[in-house]
């Protein structure tokens, strides 16, 4: 029976990675959406190298059913953890006897360990000349390691899983997809948007894009789309919200600072660098529309936030992007800036400035049903891994 199945999720997120906090949030949550009897028993794993991330999963810790902790100085732990039951194993080894299934192992293999690999995305090999040459082999090291010895591996999506394919045809492991899916948060539609905008200075109307300033998020072109509209006459307002720092491209922001003032359109961009996710949704809210000009994505978070806030969005062409295939989208040529100005102007024109509650009613109705998906299917995944390990 599943419920008889222990699963230990590992701490993978950082505060140099949010995303891995939200994966592991997303999937606890849907989870736990399922009968008790329907869905297995859940617990955290935290080591010594782990342990200073544990706040930024704090607030989701009360939905698993224990705290596995994998290390030598529990005292130290359970300060660490504000005096939550911890369940001690001296070292992985001995934890994988107590456990039936081990997920997600990040962008690694344990080959003799009930343990699926994830590999969120292969941006590496799609665009490598944003990569170091000594990042680009130690991804592929790790990847080309995973094709080889694990017996099992999940994907997000099915964009993804043909990737795998194609780039480790011989590769024996059993590959799974799992797209992840937001969980409705009833504090996001009960909060006040207009407030918000009003305390970061906001225009009444604007679009917002939601995406670190990292080069592939192709913020350039968006721009550039804002200043082909000036000149034509019409003013479109953007957002921008996002760490404002490429670990690959130090000097990257500030010439995206010097090409706005380049194209003359400085006041038309505001920049709010990183800022409260409660904020964030808030301003999603609030905007025209979301915009997701990116040159690559995995699963996008972003898209799934939308999503379940009934949100226009303008998306780039990326085949993950049309798999997603969220309501109310619009997709543009992501190397053609004209293409999204057109765009942009078809959905300023239709778009007046949110919250939509009717659509946001609708969204959040429709979320349960994607949220059930995701929790059912890793289920099936948890079942079909007795199966593939024995």
């Amino acid at each position: 029976m599943i419920n008889d199945l222990c699963v230990a999720i590992p701490i993978i997120g950082s505060k140099f990675w949010l995303g891995g906090v939200s994966y592991i949030e997303l999937l606890i949550k849907a989870i736990n959406s399922l009968p008790r009897v329907e869905r297995p028993q859940l617990y955290m794993v935290v080591s010594d190298r782990t342990l200073e991330f544990y706040d930024l999963h704090s607030h989701f810790v009360h939905l698993y059913d224990g705290i596995f902790y994998v290390g030598d100085d529990i005292s130290a732990a359970k300060q660490k953890v504000n005096g939550q039951p911890l369940i001690q194993f001296s070292s992985y080894d001995e934890l994988y006897q107590h456990i039936d299934f081990c997920y997600p192992i990040l962008s690694n293999v344990y080959p003799h360990r009930p343990a699926a690999s994830w590999i969120p995305d292969f941006q590496h090999r799609h665009l490598p000349e944003f990569f170091s040459k000594e990042e680009y082999i130690a991804r592929e090291t790790r990847f080309a390691r995973i094709a080889d010895e694990a017996r099992m591996v999940v994907l997000s999506s099915y964009d993804a899983e043909k990737d795998y394919r194609q780039f480790y045809p011989n590769s024996c492991a059993v590959t799974k997809v799992l797209p992840f899916y937001a969980f409705p948060q009833e504090q996001w539609y009960e909060g006040n948007p207009v407030s918000i905008q009003e305390f970061y200075q906001l225009p009444d109307k604007f679009l917002i894009c939601c995406n670190q300033f990292w080069i592939h998020k192709n913020h350039k072109r968006l721009f550039e789309s804002i200043a082909i509209l000036r000149r034509q006459g019409r003013d479109v307002y953007l957002v921008c919200t996002g760490s404002t720092s490429d670990y690959r491209a130090a000097a990257y922001f500030d010439d995206l600072k010097r090409y706005l003032k380049e194209l003359n359109i400085e006041d038309l961009v505001h920049i709010l660098g990183l800022i409260p996710r409660e904020n964030q949704v808030q301003l999603i809210r609030r905007s025209a529309a979301v915009v997701q000009p990116s040159l690559f994505e995995g699963w996008s978070t972003v898209v799934e936030d939308c999503r379940v806030l009934g949100k226009t969005m303008i998306l780039s062409d990326l085949p993950v992007n049309i798999e997603q295939n969220p309501d109310h989208s619009f997709y543009f040529n992501r190397t053609d800036a004209a293409d999204l100005a057109k765009k942009i102007t078809e959905v300023w024109h239709a778009e007046a400035p949110g919250p939509n509650i009717e659509r946001e009613a609708q969204a959040k109705e429709k979320a349960a049903s994607f949220v059930e998906n995701f929790a059912r299917r890793f289920s099936d995944i948890v079942l079909i891994s007795k199966q593939v390990f024995g």
